[in-house]
């Protein structure tokens, strides 16, 4: 009976996987598509819009998922040059709360559009000033949020599932 459980568990899973992959694979092709008209998503400065990013491209480069940007060349180059950014590589520590005054904030990409806007260095900008590259942004923005995102997270969790089920196995 365990072993049932544990089969159909799999099938699931796999099942959750492979969806997740193809959803995946076609805001890849977005990407791919973008990227030789600009260096990052928004545009050829690097944004907020390639920074949330960041926490599932730094997830998925270790498990198979990884396979969905090494074959489109120009998402896999822009993948290593936003993975190897020192702010990224080499962070001071993790910030679970983010506190500004009377301001607390809990969910990251919040706190990095707050830190984006208010801690903004002339030369240095993640955020536009003119409405039409805000636009721009936030639409790279909802990109990530909306079609990136759900299906990134899926494929991370998926193989930490696999992973626990290899160890199980022996």
């Amino acid at each position: 009976m365990r072993n049932t459980i544990h089969a159909c568990a799999a099938q699931w899973v796999l099942g959750v996987v492979s969806q997740a992959e193809a959803k995946l694979a076609k805001v890849l092709d977005i990407y791919e598509a973008r990227l030789p008209k600009f260096k990052y998503l928004a545009s050829d400065k690097y944004t907020i819009a390639d920074m949330l990013h960041l926490p599932n491209l730094q997830s998925l480069m270790g498990t198979p998922a990884k396979k969905l940007f090494d074959s489109r060349p120009r998402v896999k180059a822009w993948c290593s040059e936003i993975l190897a950014r020192p702010a990224w590589a080499k962070p001071f520590g993790q910030v679970p709360v983010f506190q500004d005054e009377e301001l607390t904030l809990f969910e990251s990409r919040a706190i990095m559009r707050f830190i984006s806007h208010a801690y903004q260095k002339s030369g240095k900008e993640q955020v536009f000033m003119t409405p039409k590259l805000q636009g721009i942004a936030a639409g790279w923005i909802d990109v990530e949020d909306h079609q990136f995102d759900p299906p990134a997270s899926k494929l991370t969790a998926g193989a930490g599932v696999q992973a626990e089920e290899r160890l199980a196995d022996g």
